[in-house]
This record gives structure tokens, C-alpha cells and sequence, in this order.
């Protein structure tokens, strides 16, 4: 019982020390409690990915786009309400065709709307919908850009073709030749080496985790050689990349850091 006694004794001594301090009292004297508004009810899109590739953020009319998060359940009868893929460039179109809608998950086949420019392959996409009968639309997009692959159809003097550029007018980078055994899919990567401030291209295969081609270093405007990854049917692709500061800031804006795009590379068109 004493000990309960005496530790009652202290902490009522600690506690009047404390108050005797003038920075508690004041503390204490000016606190005030705020109501915080409460937060809205919004469709929220954490993830896409195509799921014939497996690859995410990757735009393919062949393929069906899968959108995850919470909030995503809306009405297709109601006119207000649905899914929409734009353009960075130009272009939108209201999605017509789904093998799923729930809360947490879209499965559209994408219908994707043309673009002024064959290089301009960059999306937005969101979802609008409704909470109750006759409630507000509530639009959420997704943070991410979207890219639809590009084809590369044979390398005929003069031919170039656009690739890893927003919504530019003039491309960023161009593929202007290479050697090429078969037609093939892969993908081409720009990394940014935001230490150094030079960018990192390679090839890659189309799984997540799969071959890699050797990395060559940019710094500036000109004409590069990308070797091929093992077991590719393109020994290699020569680029020209064209604007390397435009392409520079929008990997770091808009790409955290690194930027992909799919390509059709086919011997011929």
C-alpha cells in the first residue's frame, strides 16, 4: 500500500512542476480542437496494367486494360458516368466494353482514340461515377500515364519513326534504322540519372524481369546504337534522339525517372 502512496505522491509533485512552467500553461490555455472537413468519397485508381502482356501501364488494343483501387463501381446506363481514355495530345473516347466492373476493379477492352501524330502514344484514363441515385459525379484519374505500343515497320531509306515522346509535336527521340532477323516485340527504356543528368537507353524483352540489352550513356542530341538483349531477333536498332532536355524533364516530371515504350518492330510493313 505504501508504495501505491508514494507513487501517487510523485506523480501529483510531477504534475504541478509541469504546470508551473509558463510554456505549458500557455500551451494548455491556448489549445484549441478543429474539426477537420470530411474527406470525399472519390474513385481512386492505384494501378493498370494490359492484361495480355502482363505489363503495367500499357495501352493495347489488342489486349484488355485492368484497373484496380476502391472506389471504381459506376452505372453504364447512366450517361454521366463511366470510364474515358484522352490523349495527351488529342483525342478521347468513353469506353463501351467490360468484361468487369466492381469497386475495386475495371476490366475494359480499350477502345483508343487516335492522336494527331503517330509518336503521340501518351493516355490519361479515369472514371466517373455516382454514390447515390441522384448524388454529385465524382471523377478520379489515374496518376500514371499510359502508352500504346508503336510499330516499327521496316527500315526503307528516309523512313524514321517516333518514339518515347509526350505530347510533343515533333518527336523526341526517332528510330532510324537496324537490323532486324524477324519481327518481334520488345521494349525500349530511357532512364534518368538524376545525379549525373544523363540518360540511360537499352532494349528490354517484354517480361518485367527478363533480358536486358547493353545500356548506352547520353548526354546529348545525336545518333545512337542499341545492341540487341540473348535470344532477340534484333541485333540491334539505331536511334536519333532529337530533343534531349524536352525528353529529359518529362521523364523526370511526368515518368519518375524512367520511361518505356512497347514496340512492333517488323522486318518489313
Amino acid at each position: 500500500m505504501s508504495k501505491i502512496f508514494h507513487c501517487a505522491i510523485f506523480i501529483l509533485k510531477k504534475n504541478y512542476a509541469l504546470n508551473r512552467w509558463p510554456f505549458v500553461r500557455k500551451i494548455r490555455n491556448e489549445a484549441s480542437l478543429e474539426r477537420l472537413p470530411m474527406s470525399k468519397k472519390m474513385p481512386l485508381i492505384t494501378s493498370a496494367e494490359d492484361t495480355r502482356l502482363k505489363l503495367p501501364n500499357v495501352l493495347n488494343p489488342q489486349g484488355v486494360l485492368k484497373l484496380t483501387g476502391t472506389n471504381l463501381l459506376f452505372d453504364e446506363q447512366d450517361t454521366d458516368c463511366g470510364c474515358v481514355i484522352r490523349g495527351t495530345q488529342s483525342g478521347e473516347a468513353v469506353q463501351a466494353q467490360f468484361a468487369l466492373i466492381s469497386g475495386t476493379n475495371v476490366l475494359a477492352v480499350p477502345d483508343i482514340p487516335a492522336q494527331t501524330n503517330s509518336w503521340n502514344n501518351e493516355y490519361t484514363v479515369s472514371i466517373s461515377t455516382r454514390y447515390t441515385e441522384h448524388g454529385t459525379v465524382r471523377t478520379g484519374s489515374y496518376e500514371r500515364m499510359l502508352r500504346s505500343p508503336l510499330q516499327i515497320n521496316g527500315f526503307e531509306i528516309g523512313t524514321e519513326y517516333g518514339i518515347l515522346t509526350g505530347n510533343a509535336t515533333s518527336p523526341y527521340v526517332s528510330v532510324i534504322g537496324g537490323e532486324v532477323a524477324a519481327n518481334e516485340l520488345l521494349r525500349i527504356q530511357a532512364i534518368l540519372d538524376i545525379h549525373e543528368g544523363h540518360l540511360l537507353f537499352s532494349l528490354l524483352d517484354m517480361t518485367t524481369e527478363g533480358e536486358t540489352g547493353p545500356a548506352v550513356t547520353v548526354t546529348t542530341n545525336g545518333e545512337y546504337t542499341l545492341n540487341g538483349f540473348a535470344g532477340s531477333a534484333v541485333s540491334n536498332l539505331r536511334i536519333r534522339v532529337n530533343s534531349f532536355g524536352e525528353l529529359a524533364d518529362m521523364i523526370r516530371n511526368s515518368y519518375s525517372g524512367r520511361l518505356v515504350d512497347v514496340l512492333d518492330v517488323r522486318v518489313q510493313g
